[in-house]
């Protein structure tokens, strides 16, 4: 593995994110947002304060994340209203600081797209896990979205669908450790990434080795700090 990108929620995480970076500082690259679930619950003080510290260490940021949409049925017409608020800020600040995005969008992928397109980030943003249907997820690489898989493409039909509709240029690989693993119900870890690349390699009817090498072409191009840090 050659380094980590480590999202945060909310203005306390981001503090935290920034420490464990701190602490190892060849291997884990901060990224700080507001995560979805979080939005509707902070203060625009607290929004604020996140911004701030993007601009005070935008230098050393991987990314803006985890931002997004989460339209589960437990949240309200108010909630939603709220994360989009926040998530057009998220967009903002990260063409302020010239940082692509690490975008959430549990039941809300189409909803994502049109508001990031909205805000020109597309070209910029990553959908992590993306659980929505296949032809949002191939209307989102036209725009220039990128979609990293996680190790639980191996049991879901969704990432299944998606996964040989999508162009390889806009395919990455995540793990979302501790879930999203390729058994439901146990602890993911990162090195389950490697189970992920062979079922989208499977998937695509390609090499493995050539479908890292595409992979971590494309991760260069989103995320140039983490392979600049992962190979000094």
């Amino acid at each position: 593995m050659r380094a980590v990108l480590a999202v945060s929620e909310d203005l306390e995480d981001a503090h935290r994110v920034l420490a464990v970076a701190d602490e190892f500082p060849q291997f884990v690259i901060p990224a700080l947002g507001v995560h979805p679930d979080r939005a509707a619950l902070v203060s625009d003080e607290e929004v604020a304060g996140v911004e701030s510290l993007i601009r005070e260490h935008a230098h050393r940021l991987g990314a803006i994340g985890e931002v997004g949409l989460d339209h589960r049925p437990i949240w309200n017409d108010r909630a939603r209203s709220r994360q989009a608020e926040v998530l057009r800020h998220m967009c903002r600040i990260a063409h302020e600081v010239s940082l692509p995005l690490s975008v959430h969008s549990r039941g809300a992928g189409k909803h994502a797209i049109a508001l990031i397109e909205e805000e020109s980030c597309s070209h910029r943003a990553c959908l992590h896990a993306f659980d929505g249907r296949a032809v949002f997820g191939e209307r989102g690489a036209e725009l220039g979205f990128r979609f990293s898989i996680p190790p639980s493409v191996v049991r879901s039909r969704v990432k299944q669908k998606l996964v040989p509709r999508l162009p390889e240029g806009a395919i990455l690989l995540e793990s979302d450790a501790p879930v999203l693993g390729p058994e439901a119900g146990t602890r993911n870890e990162p090195a389950n990434v490697r189970i992920g690349l062979e079922e989208v390699a499977r998937l695509r009817g390609g090499e493995v080795e050539s479908m890292a090498t595409a992979i971590a072409a494309t991760t260069g191009t989103l995320f140039p700090r983490l392979v600049t840090l992962g190979d000094s």
